[in-house]
């Protein structure tokens, strides 16, 4: 089976024997997992008591909808332990096979090349995305709203014409893109100095960067900009908890293939099943269909989204502390404030931004202030 593996323009295809267990990498193209950017998505892992799956989406349900709103997400679970995936403003593209986040692709990638524990650094053009590993399980991550395109764009200014052949032919050895770079990183850089660290991304190639990490892993298979697209396109080669987005079942198309290479009987009893099913489903769609409809004339405010758990939740007298904090924080950001980066680890969201005042910061209720050079002053809020 051939999958090829999508982040952005960049793509990379394994032909995957599930009977040999092996691979090879493919020039030919398949079916096709579309990485989510690590800055359009929010991963999470956790332990749970519960060990059925759909048991386990309903449970979540209410609690994404009212933290993040009308979003998509998925998750598996694997054990005793769930991983979620949740996007906003990320369309699916209609030839996709399936979607995976560029978090789970870089630990994938990382684990397949024996690394499964320190750091993950990806330096791309926008952004720039740690990973912390314990024993090839996520601990934490972040992701950094800053890469190469700025330190090209600070260089052209100090250097002028001169600047690519600087960044090139000096990269962190000259003085000022190493400063640029080491902002980048900022609390990062003692922990990567004294921890093994799995380079990724385009801006890795820069020269000197090895200097900061305590000691480099590099993936052996392909070219660090390749890491993620290579991560997704071995997504069923390595067994992790990583939802897909794919839709339960079996597709039209397989469902054919499968019944022709299996002989008439079996078309007729699989093909009577699959019209059961198909009837049941369209009954099922229809009074799902009902249901949104005296919800909306009920509630013309409210999204017509987990509907049943939505009634539920409007009967029962449980609180929701975190989405209270949302709200609150969600009405004081005001014209003046940026946001620039969120990190997520041991269940708390931090948020991280600028502002042009002190006193729109302090609606937030920050836990961290610090005033810029520039008069403007960085914050830190934490939700827990």
């Amino acid at each position: 089976m051939i999958y090829t593996g999508v982040d952005g323009e960049k793509t990379f295809s394994v032909d995957y024997s599930f009977l040999k267990k092996k691979w090879a990498q493919s020039s030919r193209e398949g079916r096709r997992i579309y990485v989510i950017p690590s800055d359009q998505c929010i991963v999470i892992h956790r332990d749970t008591d519960i060990r059925d799956q759909q048991i386990l989406k309903k449970t979540l349900a209410i609690e994404f909808e009212e933290r993040f709103g009308k979003v998509e997400w998925d998750v598996k679970l694997k054990g005793l332990r769930y991983c979620a995936v949740i996007f906003k403003e990320f369309e699916k593209p209609k030839d996709a096979y399936a979607l995976d986040s560029e978090i789970h692709a870089l630990i994938r990638s990382a684990v397949f090349n024996e690394f499964t524990d320190g750091y993950i650094l990806d330096l791309g053009k926008r952004k720039t995305t740690v990973i912390r590993l314990e024993n090839g399980e996520l601990k934490e991550y972040r992701v950094i709203l800053r890469g190469g395109n700025l330190i090209e764009k600070e260089a052209s200014r100090e250097y002028g014409d001169d600047a690519q052949g600087v960044i090139r032919d000096k990269g962190v050895e000259d003085r000022f893109v190493r400063t640029i770079f080491e902002n980048i990183l900022g609390v990062y850089l003692d922990r990567l100095g004294n921890s093994p660290v799995f380079l990724s991304g385009g801006w890795s190639r820069l020269r000197g960067i090895d200097s900061y990490c305590g000691r480099v892993y590099r993936n052996r298979y392909v070219r660090p900009e390749l890491n993620s697209a290579f991560g997704s396109a071995i997504k069923y080669a390595v067994s992790d908890c990583s939802p897909d987005f794919r839709q339960e079942g079996v597709s039209e198309k397989e469902l054919r293939r499968f019944l022709t290479s299996t002989g008439f009987a079996v078309l007729l009893l699989v093909g009577s099943l699959w019209a059961i099913k198909y009837m049941g489903d369209s009954l099922v769609r229809h009074w799902k269909e009902e249901e949104k409809k005296l919800f909306s004339e009920k509630f013309p405010d409210l999204p017509t989204v987990a509907v049943r758990d939505q009634v539920k939740a409007f009967s029962s007298s449980r609180n929701f502390p975190l989405l209270r904090k949302l709200k609150d924080i969600s009405q004081n950001l005001n014209k003046g404030l940026k946001i620039y980066s969120f990190e997520y680890g041991m269940d708390v969201l931090k948020v991280r931004g600028e502002g042009a005042s002190r006193d729109l910061i302090d609606k937030l209720s920050p836990k961290r202030v610090k005033k810029t050079p520039n008069g403007t002053f960085e914050f830190e809020v934490e939700i827990k």
